[in-house]
């Protein structure tokens, strides 16, 4: 298959500051789930529960700051490979070929063009959920402190939320850090092209 030309890299490739940024965004949501594990963290550090708290919510603000950092740039990657899949099909062969498997090349073009096209605002919503999601599990966490007037007469305590959305925060940043993890690595090992 052809490749694009290196004149296309600065279309196709990101900067090194975009690349660490990306670098940061797959490890700041495994670095934000340990926060939760106290023996590793909050023991081993000999800070209080209200520190580890403060950090837990700080953590997480990072973590959804450094997702939508990132956004425009994940989208853009997708995109890129829709360009890098035109490329390869329009200049992949350089032998004289058939109207009829011209044709064909083109059809399929056009279908990977379309696959891409409706995809994109899938791959851009989950971009965008996870660090929506994690935005207001923060501002959940945050409100430890908050009272009801009556919290004894109150459907659902505050105790519960903080301690409900603690949990969500926990499991959401695990288990996008697995499946970012096992993506990445099927990727890498050629598994997904």
């Amino acid at each position: 298959m052809a490749t694009p030309p290196d004149y296309a890299g600065e279309h196709l490739g990101a900067g090194r500051v975009i690349q660490g940024l990306l670098h940061l965004t797959v490890v700041a949501p495994l670095v934000c789930a340990l926060l939760w594990v106290k023996p590793l963290v909050g023991e081993a550090l000999g800070v209080s529960e209200d520190v580890m708290h403060t950090t837990r919510v700080v953590g997480l603000l990072i973590t959804v700051a450094l997702m939508l950092t990132t956004l425009r740039s994940n989208v853009q990657a997708f995109l890129g490979s829709g360009l890098v899949q035109w490329y390869e099909t329009v200049h992949g062969s350089h032998t004289t070929i058939s109207d009829a498997e011209q044709e064909k090349r083109l059809t399929l073009l056009r279908m990977r063009l379309e696959v891409n096209s409706t995809l994109l605002v899938k791959v851009a919503i989950q971009a965008f959920v996870p660090a929506v999601i994690m935005l207001g599990l923060a501002t959940l966490l945050s409100l430890k402190d908050l009272k009801y007037e009556d919290d004894e007469k109150s459907l659902i305590p505050t105790v519960f939320v903080v301690s409900f959305s603690s949990f969500l925060s926990f499991w959401l940043c695990s288990t996008w850090m697995l499946i970012s993890g096992i993506t990445l690595c099927c990727f890498r090992l050629g598994v997904l092209a």
